[in-house]
């Protein structure tokens, strides 16, 4: 009962002074203002070319068009298409074929040089019996590789080695046949010879076996080609019925969930198989022609797609995206200003929690209150938690005020719709949620954000009287960790640190990853329960830590 006494008299001493209040109404104008004026970087999500289309007629009449419609029938089956092509050329072995016979045939023509005749000023022309389609082959064998897509090469190469392969293929075809100086060419032959050695280690391989070939033929071709017949089914029904304003919405909505499913089979062909290089590929980074990618984004979209391709209520079903709140049409909303702005929000209120923690561990002991407190028959337990406590409750009503503004003016600014969220948790399953709920979960972790910080200033104002430099020590601390997410977001070593993180909602695992500056990446590979207990350990024994440095001060 002390502790929430001290904690109310605190609270009020917080919020309700001229100064907090009048920065409160000064940021909520500037919030208010920057939600007419500040759009959020929208990552469209699935929308149609032609969503002005005026009647149903017409919405099939575009979508039944030729390929010169980005969105049309014949785009949008070409995804599927080129699925087949992709795992088509992984059953292949013609490259690998090529290789080996390439091979023999370097190895072949490299060897006939006589070196017994090393030493005479002019080597015979027919000494090397340069075979000029040997050399023709090798050239067409790298064109080859580097016209294939990313994913669809059952080839794998290094870069260093290709680099070779090239320059192998150089030496052959400008110095061999080309030169009439042969003694000059037997010489930058025997440069290439170490370069052949090298080409001849390289290891191509196939990555696919038969039954994971048959996996992904089943889920990314042949069960997603079933659910389109099926949609086009209904949307050919569709087009034979009466115009009216529901079937107009009907036929919008299974166009959408057309163009949905075909671009999550590409997309999560693609991801999948890139999970598969990376894991089989040691350093897949080096392999030519191979980008690079985030295997969290890899395995988000990976699992995503799976769910969109076996849930069958997508057919008509309104989605969201989380931290994209921008449903079918690639519009902004409500969510999403609400997000965007909460995350500048919570910026802010670290600094104000920063203040707070200031104000009542560092000048209630300059100016005799703290002393006066304890006076009163209250035990250091009580005004330490009863001030915690205070700054607690101030800085979540000032996130709560700000949320309903954002909320509220975002509505009647964008509108938005309270269609659930389609997300992933933990890199494991996908779920719904509706978008406040989601919301709220963000602000949550906005409000651990703060109070990490809180509990460090608090420390920082108990191992010295300098109470003010404290302060700026605890801000520095908080631009530092700003600028770190900005730089040094996906170093794994850096989100070991959760005082850096001014996104917990992505340290928590959430929903995705690298979205906005101001994230960090996953940690724990993105299960929100190991970075949860990661993160609540880390701050509950700095709160003690502190709590009993308090006691002694």
């Amino acid at each position: 009962m002390k502790t929430l006494k001290i904690a109310f008299q605190d609270f009020k001493r917080l919020i309700f002074n001229p100064i907090t209040l009048i920065s409160l109404a000064i940021s909520a104008v500037i919030f208010i203002s920057m939600g007419f004026f500040f759009k959020p970087v929208i990552v469209e999500g699935v929308s149609l070319s032609y969503q002005s289309a005026a009647s149903t007629t017409e919405l099939y009449k575009n979508f039944t068009a030729s390929a010169t419609v980005e969105d049309s029938k014949a785009n949008l089956d070409a995804l599927i298409s080129e699925n087949s092509r992709i795992l088509a050329a992984h059953r292949s072995t013609t490259l690998a074929e090529e290789y080996e016979d390439l091979q023999v045939n370097i190895n072949k023509l490299l060897g006939r040089i006589d070196l017994s005749q090393s030493s005479s000023s002019r080597i015979p022309q027919s000494t090397f019996n340069i075979d000029v389609n040997t050399v023709n082959n090798l050239g067409q064998f790298i064109e080859e590789i580097k016209n294939y897509p990313m994913y669809e090469m059952n080839f794998y190469i290094s870069n260093v080695d290709f680099k070779i392969a090239e320059d192998l293929y150089a030496g052959l075809s400008a110095e061999f046949y080309a030169r009439t100086d042969y003694m000059q060419a037997y010489k930058n032959c025997l440069k290439y010879v170490d370069l052949c050695e090298r080409f001849d280690s390289t290891q191509g391989q196939t990555l696919l076996n038969a039954p994971a070939m048959n996996r992904l033929q089943t889920l990314y071709v042949t069960n997603v080609q079933t659910k389109l017949d099926n949609i086009l089914s209904k949307i050919n029904e569709l087009n034979s019925q009466p115009q009216s304003a529901s079937t107009f919405k009907d036929m919008t909505s299974l166009i959408l969930n057309y163009k949905y499913q075909t671009k999550m089979a590409n997309d999560g062909l693609k991801a999948e198989l890139h999970l598969i290089f990376a894991d089989a590929l040691r350093n897949y980074g080096n392999i030519y022609n191979f980008t690079k990618q985030n295997s969290s984004e890899a395995e988000n979209t990976t699992i995503l797609a799976k769910y969109v391709l076996a849930e069958e209520s997508l057919y008509y079903a309104d989605y969201q995206t989380a931290m994209s709140f921008n449903r079918v049409t690639g519009k902004i909303s409500a969510y999403d200003v609400t997000y965007t702005l909460m995350c500048i929000v919570g910026l802010i209120t670290i600094c104000i929690g920063i203040y707070f923690a200031y104000r009542l561990y560092g000048e209630d002991r300059v100016n005799g209150k703290m002393d006066m407190v304890l006076t009163q028959n209250v035990s250091f337990n009580n005004v330490f938690t009863g001030k915690f406590i205070a700054i607690l409750l101030s800085t979540l009503l000032l996130l709560v005020v700000f949320f309903a503004l954002f909320l509220g003016s975002g509505f009647m600014m964008y509108g938005g719709t309270f269609s659930n969220i389609l997300a992933v948790y933990n890199l494991s399953s996908a779920y719904k949620i509706n978008p406040i709920a989601y919301l709220l979960l963000k602000l949550a972790c906005v409000e651990l954000e703060v109070l990490f910080y809180v509990i460090l200033t608090i420390f920082l104002m108990n191992i010295t009287r300098h109470f003010k430099i404290m302060l700026i020590v605890g801000y520095s601390v908080a631009l530092i960790a700003f600028l770190c997410n900005m730089f040094l977001s996906g170093i794994f070593v850096y989100t070991l640190l959760p005082f850096v993180h001014t996104n917990l909602f992505s340290f928590f695992g959430g929903a995705t990853s690298s979205i906005g500056f101001l994230n960090t990446m996953f940690i724990a590979n993105g299960n929100i329960y190991i970075s949860m207990l990661y993160y609540l350990i880390i701050t509950v024994a700095f709160y003690n830590f502190t709590k009993q440095l308090f006691r002694r001060n």
